[in-house]
């Protein structure tokens, strides 16, 4: 008889499972989050769970600025190696998955984002213009221009 695996994920190799474990223990020392509800939620919905949905971890305010900081820290990073290169965009293909990098850890508001490029269609600096809601952002054009 086959075993229904939760949200139909396939199987965890052993490898995945040592980092995320590893994972685990430093965001709880981190913030102070206690490792068995970190795990408990990362068992059932994933690592990235708990940095999209903290709510759901019912944390008391110093663990969630904590955890917010962390996950600040971990998009700045990541922007950063991107942009180690010189990136260029100068298709809506580069600009897409260009987004996609910078904005993957926001799951929680829209946001407006400009990237300001040279003439060779390299990126100079990106900056988010508007922040919204869960489901809009008001743009305000005199501010863009």
């Amino acid at each position: 008889m086959e075993q229904t695996r939760l949200f139909n994920m396939p199987e965890k190799n052993p490898q995945m499972i040592n980092i995320s474990t590893n994972l685990i223990q430093k965001i709880s020392s981190l913030t102070g989050i206690p490792e068995s509800k970190l795990k408990t939620t990362a068992n059932k919905h994933g690592v990235q769970f708990i940095f999209h949905h903290p709510a759901a971890l019912a944390l008391t305010a110093k663990q969630a600025e904590k955890l917010q900081l962390l996950k600040n820290f971990i998009a700045e990073y990541n922007e950063t190696e991107y942009l180690n290169e010189t990136t260029q965009l100068n298709s809506s293909s580069k600009a897409g998955e260009y987004f996609k990098t910078r904005l993957a850890n926001i799951k929680d508001k829209e946001h407006f984002e400009v990237a300001f490029l040279n003439a060779q269609n390299e990126v100079i600096a990106t900056k988010t213009m508007f922040e919204g809601t869960i489901n809009e952002t008001p743009v305000y054009t005199r501010i863009i221009v």
